[in-house]
């Protein structure tokens, strides 16, 4: 029985690391999204989306999908 709670708390541990290690990952990975939006962006809707991402990523996104139809036609 022993042996059994030992491997379940390696188990669990090991979990543990592959979470810290991927959050990690995500943060750097939304932090190089963030500079490249801070690059594309006028600064009034990279700060608004910052602080009221649901409502302002609606509009940045239909405004960016606009822009590619134009492009594409």
């Amino acid at each position: 029985m022993d042996s059994v709670l030992h491997k379940l708390e390696k188990y669990a541990d090991n979990l543990e690391n592959i979470v810290q290690q991927r959050t990690a990952l995500l943060i750097d990975e939304k932090h190089k999204t963030d500079m490249l939006l801070y690059r594309m962006l006028p600064p009034y809707n990279f700060l608004a989306m910052l602080y009221y991402e649901s409502s302002v990523n609606r509009t940045v996104y239909h405004k960016a999908q606009r822009l590619v139809d134009i492009v594409a036609n």
